[in-house]
């Protein structure tokens, strides 16, 4: 014959997960810090990244300066400018120039996505973070009131 138990105050279950959790709350407090560090971490990320645009822009510009200088010594060191040379030359500038555009093009496209990256890496710790903190309150709760202080 099954003896009933008398009816507690609230379930084995809820007793079981209150009992470990009272030694939690610490842990999740240093995962919250880590998560913090996680996201400084983003942020020297983000700079880095935003200097390497700026960099890679920059150069852009040199090398179409360059390439640009280059084409007008060619046209003044000529002893003849035929239509056929300036076709050729032009030509030769022109796809020069569509290069630059095409590898200016690709480290914007990369700098997005890279933005993008980190955008979506700060979201998930953010993410993260709130449900540790709610976690923490949780648990804070659970403790008994003589290891709240």
């Amino acid at each position: 014959m099954k003896t009933k138990h008398p009816a507690v105050g609230f379930s084995p279950l809820v007793f079981c997960i209150a009992l470990t959790t009272i030694a939690c709350a610490p842990y999740t407090q240093r995962e919250i810090d880590l998560s913090d560090q996680a996201k400084k971490g983003l942020a020297l990320i983000r700079a880095a990244q935003a200097d390497h645009h700026a960099v890679t822009n920059r150069l852009a510009e040199l090398q179409r300066k360059r390439l640009e200088e280059a084409f007008d010594a060619d046209v003044r060191e000529a002893r003849e400018l035929s239509p056929e040379w300036v076709i050729d030359h032009g030509r030769a500038l022109a796809g020069g120039l569509d290069a630059l555009n095409i590898q200016k093009a690709a480290s914007n496209n990369a700098a997005s996505t890279a933005a993008r990256n980190i955008d979506a890496i700060e979201a998930a710790i953010e993410t993260l973070q709130k449900l540790q903190r709610t976690r923490l309150q949780l648990e804070q709760q659970l403790q008994p009131k003589e290891q709240q202080k």
